[in-house]
């Protein structure tokens, strides 16, 4: 017995689980039998391979998915990159002295906010004075011709453009990290239907501020000064040797299981 369930109650529960976020994916595996997985949030904490292949219907002699296939858990989609040949080394790239207002005026709304849709209010990014010599110090140091982002220049676009062809980065800029939005690791929280069951993907409360960050809301192209870990968790950085965050509160963070 667990948490007064039987075995065929936590069977039945399991196959609930499996119907609901195995069996979409099915059809778009075929014949596979190695299968690499990037859980996101609370599916850290599912053994997909101890799930149930049928329910109490099924004619299927296997009883477990482990019986049908081989699970590999990845942190990121690009993990599988690492298996591929690494890219040709790119230049140093250094993003500073950046202008969070772009073209318009400070909105004041939290980039935590917009990042993960939980309503926080916050102040909004400010200059950081000494930023721009500091990348001209670094670019000096550097040399090799180091590609240098400042200003309204160092939009995310621009940023994420730069990174797939760099072999070092340095950014100065304001971190955040959205403490008061609930992780999905948690368990429950967040706001919203789907929000208050398991709460919010980790990697979207947090990220890095960039060009136009305090505007408030995305340009025609969909940026909005704001990079979250999860799109840098989607970005191919094989090549990228050296990271180096000079910025704010780059370790913060909630310690959860998965």
């Amino acid at each position: 017995m667990y948490d007064g369930l039987s075995g065929d109650d936590i069977v039945e529960l399991a196959v609930v689980v499996r119907r609901k976020v195995w069996d979409p994916l099915r059809p778009a595996l075929g014949a596979a039998r190695r299968v690499r997985l990037v859980p996101d949030g609370s599916l850290n904490g599912v053994p997909f391979a101890a799930l149930p292949v049928g329910d109490a219907r099924s004619s299927d002699t296997a009883r477990y998915l482990v019986e049908k296939m081989t699970f590999r858990y990845l942190s990121s989609a690009t993990d599988v990159l690492r298996h591929r040949p690494k890219r040709a080394v790119g230049k140093s790239f250094v993003v500073s002295g950046i202008d969070y207002k772009g073209d318009d005026a400070a909105s004041g709304v939290a980039t935590a906010s917009r990042a993960a849709g939980c309503g926080l209010n916050g102040p909004s990014f400010g200059y950081l004075p000494g930023s721009k010599t500091e990348a001209e110090a670094v670019a000096d140091t550097v040399g090799e011709s180091a590609r240098v982002l400042l200003g309204t220049a160092a939009t995310e676009r621009a940023v994420i453009d730069g990174l797939q062809s760099a072999s070092r980065l340095h950014l100065a800029t304001h971190g955040f990290f959205a403490s008061g939005c609930k992780s999905g690791l948690s368990g429950r929280g967040g706001n919203g239907p789907d929000a208050a069951r398991v709460g919010y993907n980790p990697l979207v409360l947090s990220g890095l501020a960039l060009a136009g960050a305090n505007r408030g809301g995305r340009t025609k192209g969909g940026d909005d000064g704001i990079l979250t870990a999860e799109e840098v968790a989607g970005l191919d950085l094989s090549g990228l040797d050296l990271a180096i965050l000079s910025a704010c509160e780059t370790g913060l963070g909630d310690v959860r299981r998965g």
